[in-house]
């Protein structure tokens, strides 16, 4: 099944987080997410597409806050500016 950018904002908004068809069609296309092109400027995607974009985007997530963690206590350790 088919689903319109309004409807995927709609699944994926929470009392937590709120997802909207901007951010959908600006950022999330743009990172990756697989989408089919509709009648005019709509898109349409299957929500496994936005699963696995989700999954692999938190996955990219946990490795870039895991490294920008690791060289914070290294440059508290070694009391020294390093480049990474």
């Amino acid at each position: 099944m088919l689903y319109t950018t309004k409807q995927i904002a709609e699944m994926y908004s929470s009392s937590e987080s709120e997802v909207t068809p901007y951010m959908i069609t600006q950022t999330w296309i743009k990172n990756g997410l697989k989408y089919i092109k509709g009648k005019g400027h709509a898109y349409l995607y299957k929500k496994e597409w936005v699963e696995e974009y989700l999954e692999k985007n938190a996955i990219q997530n946990m490795v870039t806050f895991d490294f920008q963690e690791n060289s914070k206590s290294r440059f508290k350790k070694n009391n020294m500016c390093k480049v990474l």
